[in-house]
């Protein structure tokens, strides 16, 4: 299993997707009714990545002092597509954060930056909360070993190490969701589904394997990495359709990342203090050749 990409890949696909969410919220609420919702996305589709930095860098500025009166805000008109959109988190946000504008715009404190910016930070707490969590596995969904050998240790280190060295995907979402921001083409996040796959692999065959008591933890830890990898590649996957879902889901990607490795480093530690060493022709010495 190689190290997933580099981490400053997670500000690049954090950046883009928190740009992609200020163009819906400002978009959406300030242009003219009479554009469909399929317009929207073509306008705010990103074909070229410093043409997004550009075009949406003072996105705050253009929702927050758009010319619209209150009476206009209040008579927009939503469309089934438009209502499809809230349905998301991305329409979420932009729908709450439009609600709490208009307050301040109907009060005359819209030009408050203090209180703009509360607005918005308490827009993007309920949206960080509202967000979908991956899976969660508890201890009773582990298959515990009644074998306390080293046998039964030594059994259980290659089969981890042949489902993470044969089964976990070669690839990552975050480096593909950035290929298809940073290129243009977006049709490339199918790419992402293989992944998805291999990881939904992993997972099922790790919840099949037979755990020796000491190793209980560890082994949940590296599941929940595991579901964790899963949920955010899927969301990943669906980044056009719901940009700040996959925002949310990649903020948690380093916490997984270094729960999966801290899980690997335990078990390789607790083998070591048991005088546990793998041959070479086992799949368990693979373990060793993961690092942080």
């Amino acid at each position: 299993m190689a190290k997933y990409y580099l981490h400053k890949q997670t500000i690049i696909i954090a950046i883009v997707c928190f740009v992609a969410v200020g163009s819906v919220s400002a978009y959406v609420y300030t242009q003219p009714t009479s554009k469909s919702s399929k317009e929207i996305e073509t306008e705010s589709t990103v074909s070229d990545a410093d043409q997004v930095i550009s075009t949406s860098t003072d996105w705050k500025k253009q929702f927050l002092s758009s010319g619209a009166t209150s009476t206009e805000l209040k008579g927009k008109t939503v469309s089934g597509e438009d209502l499809e959109l809230s349905n998301t988190l991305t329409g979420q946000m932009s729908r709450d954060l439009f609600t709490k504008f208009v307050q301040l715009k109907q009060t005359g404190l819209d030009t408050n930056d203090q209180l703009v910016q509360n607005a918005i930070d308490q827009t993007l707490a309920r949206t960080f909360d509202s967000a979908t969590q991956p899976n969660t596995y508890l201890l009773s969904d582990i298959k515990i070993s009644n074998l306390a050998t080293s046998d039964a240790y030594r059994a259980y280190g290659n089969n981890v190490a042949s489902i993470l060295a044969n089964d976990m995907p070669k690839g990552d979402a975050p480096t593909i969701a950035n290929d298809a921001f940073t290129s243009g083409d977006m049709s490339s996040l199918e790419k992402i589904d293989s992944l998805i796959y291999a990881y939904q692999i992993s997972l099922k065959k790790l919840l099949s394997t037979s755990v020796p008591s000491a190793l209980l933890q560890n082994h949940l830890d590296l599941v929940n990495g595991l579901s964790s990898m899963i949920s955010i590649a899927q969301k990943l996957r669906n980044i056009q359709a719901d940009p700040m879902q996959a925002m949310v889901s990649l903020g948690s990607y380093l916490t997984t990342e270094n729960i999966v490795f801290a899980s690997i480093s335990s078990m390789k530690s607790l083998f070591n203090s048991m005088k546990i060493i793998f041959n070479n022709n086992e799949p368990g010495v693979f373990l060793y050749s993961i690092t942080e």
